[in-house]
């Protein structure tokens, strides 16, 4: 579904994806882990659009991507749920819900309705909230309605940065356990980056391991979860609890 090769990305002189290659085959969840500043957001944000690769290639379905488009992107059937969730904190859950759909409205309006049902029956929590403020939310709530937006759009890959960021340990592990549903039930794959390397590693079905904008591991997450020499050197204590 997704391809890298060999992608390298500059800000400004700073070189922060170095060769950067990796694949996501349909319905399947993907993991990025990472020590912070490894690149693992510009990896994303280079998917999504935000940043143009100098060099190597992005392959979505066989094409490429239309670098630094962001809108065309997300039509393609990508869409990114930003690190620290980037809720609309003045409008409603549920304005916040239907955003995620503002490009679909016009041509997919029945669609669009039965989504909203969906993701309200996913997030329950948030059917109780739909009048709230956003920004009212807690962490967690806010964490499930970044998601829940991010499925609203519909999207054929959905790049999740960083969704435990803030989290206490029990809202990461209900964040986490929803995930592999999500993609049952939306028909979608997902890249998941990560600090939290134990969290994500029980939840993905591969792992790439990004160390100073180079992937240096690479392998089932299953594998590399057991592995205690990739723990040791690659996943530090997180990895090792």
């Amino acid at each position: 579904m997704l391809v890298l090769r060999n992608v390298h990305v500059y800000h400004g002189h700073l070189h922060v994806l170095k060769g950067v290659s990796l694949q996501v085959d349909e319905g399947k969840i993907v993991t990025v882990v990472g020590a912070n500043g490894a690149g693992k957001s510009t990896l994303l944000g280079t998917i999504a659009g935000v940043y143009a690769p100098t060099e190597g290639e992005i392959l979505f379905e066989h094409k490429p991507l239309p670098y630094g488009k962001v809108e065309q992107i997300v039509e393609k059937g990508i869409c990114l749920v930003p690190e620290r969730r980037q809720i609309f904190d003045s409008l409603s859950v549920r304005d916040n819900l239907l955003l995620g759909a503002y490009r679909r409205h016009r041509r997919d309006g029945q669609e669009v309705k039965r989504d909203y049902e969906r993701v309200l029956e996913l997030f329950p929590k948030l059917q109780t909230m739909l009048d709230r403020p956003g920004g009212l939310l807690s962490g967690g709530e806010q964490q499930m309605l970044a998601i829940a937006r991010g499925l609203m759009a519909r999207p054929k890959l959905l790049l999740l940065d960083e969704p435990s960021l803030g989290l206490a340990p029990l809202v990461v592990k209900e964040v986490m356990g929803m995930l592999t549903q999500l993609c049952d039930q939306f028909q979608t794959a997902m890249i998941l980056v990560e600090q939290n390397v134990r969290a994500a590693l029980q939840t993905a079905d591969e792992a790439y391991v990004l160390e100073r904008g180079s992937i240096v591991v690479h392998g089932k997450a299953a594998e590399l979860l057991a592995d205690e020499r990739v723990a040791e050197a690659y996943l530090g204590a997180a990895g090792r609890r």
